[in-house]
């Protein structure tokens, strides 16, 4: 596993929280792991988060959240509904099949840590809710009726998520590349003038 190159030990210690929780989850995300892979000398964890691991975890989770955020802004404000799901799509296979089927998504082994990290699922929920909201508005964009965003926006998500897991514990890619299909082929059927292609 590389080392993190970013500047500062904050930085270095968030990415590399981000990482490691990606990998093995929040609980195995332990004090020891989070200094080495971030080059970081212990006192510094003390220094940029008080409050120990569980700050330091809190604000990773709230950083990749904002990166999360970012990059479905960037995704619906450039590409078409089909185009976004094939960039996801690509996306997850990507980073699935570069780290030998190590990574998951970040907002996903937040959500499943321990609740003695309440702060954590608060700040998943509302990143879960503002992915939705994005995508509905998006969807709006491009002539879904609006009574019928919430419903697809959430099943999206739902569906990219559920294949991101799948592939992730099987070592492959298939359930992403399905959901690839039949979300192409569903955002067809619901978006005027988009082809499935």
């Amino acid at each position: 596993m590389g080392k993190v190159q970013t500047t500062g030990p904050r930085e270095r210690l968030i990415d590399s929280a981000i990482t490691l929780m990606r990998q093995r989850g929040v609980a195995a995300t332990g004090l020891a792991d989070l200094l080495e892979h971030s080059s970081t000398a212990r006192q510094s964890i003390y220094q940029h988060f008080p409050g120990g691991k569980g700050q330091l975890l809190t604000e990773a989770t709230r950083v990749a959240g904002q990166r999360t955020e970012s990059l479905i802004e960037a995704c619906t404000a450039t590409l078409s509904p089909a185009e976004w799901v094939h960039a996801l799509v690509d996306m997850w296979q990507e980073a699935l099949e570069s780290t030998d089927y190590r990574d998951c998504c970040p907002m996903l082994a937040a959500a499943l840590a321990d609740p003695d990290i309440p702060d954590l699922q608060a700040i998943v929920r509302a990143v879960f809710g503002n992915v939705r909201d994005r995508i509905g508005q998006a969807l709006v964009r491009h002539g879904v009726p609006a009574e019928q965003v919430d419903s697809l926006s959430s099943f999206l998500l739902s569906c990219l998520e559920g294949a991101i897991i799948q592939d992730r514990v099987g070592r492959t890619t298939e359930a992403l590349e399905h959901a690839r299909t039949h979300l192409t082929e569903l955002l067809a059927r619901h978006v005027p003038n988009v082809a499935a292609g």
